[in-house]
């Protein structure tokens, strides 16, 4: 389940704190563009965000933490006002989150969020 108390709070190490923060300096950068000040800032930001923004994947033994990490981003994203897409392989895969997360958060399969991903997959 998701970490108690606030985001902040939870000390993370090695690897977990890497992956956390990589990602959300992802997160950080998108929550920037929708307080942009002006068209033209907004434009830059977007541009920044395009070239710097990565898909991440977060993988290891089980018990090594991702799933934690990943709950963790959900809940510092929603505490600054993110909208979040959490998008599973399989649709039993996002059924469980769904239980998790209920209605918080956007909850889909990758083929029924984005469209046919055959261009993304090798």
């Amino acid at each position: 389940d998701a970490p108690e108390g606030p985001a902040e709070q939870v000390t993370l190490f090695g690897p977990q704190q890497r992956a956390f923060d990589l990602a959300w300096a992802s997160v950080q950068r998108a929550l920037t563009l929708g307080n942009a000040a002006s068209e033209s800032e907004a434009d830059a930001l977007r541009e920044e965000a395009w070239t710097s923004n990565r898909i991440y994947v977060i993988d290891g033994p089980p018990g090594a933490g991702e799933a934690f990490v990943q709950r963790l981003l959900i809940r510092r994203a929603l505490e600054h006002g993110a909208r979040v897409l959490y998008v599973f392989l399989t649709a039993q895969l996002a059924s469980r989150m769904r239980e998790k997360f209920g209605t918080l958060i956007d909850i889909d399969t990758f083929h029924a969020a984005l469209g046919d991903g055959a261009q993304f997959c090798a």
